[in-house]
């Protein structure tokens, strides 16, 4: 191979590299929504997880990111939220 093509074949190979990691973080995107949509129409983040692969904690902070509302509010504050700096 001359050295125009190996340069030829390397910068194709950047370009569809590029193209597929767009696309890899476009389908990301659509999955993060699909999950959001799933537990705003009542699927319980457990069922989500078995469903897409992801741990349960991964789609909670997914539905936090897409601001799902909580099943329920948490049951333990930090103290430092309390107001305890000592901690």
């Amino acid at each position: 191979m001359t050295e125009e093509e190996v340069v030829t074949r390397l910068r194709s190979a950047v370009r569809s590299h590029k193209r597929a990691k767009e696309g890899e973080a476009r389908a990301r995107e659509d999955l993060s929504e699909a999950i959001a949509a799933a537990l705003r129409a009542g699927m319980r983040p457990r069922d989500v997880a078995a469903e897409t692969g992801y741990t349960a904690e991964h789609v909670r902070r997914i539905a936090r990111e897409h601001n799902v509302p909580r099943l329920r509010e948490p049951t333990v504050t930090s103290k430092r939220k309390q107001g305890d700096t000592s901690a």
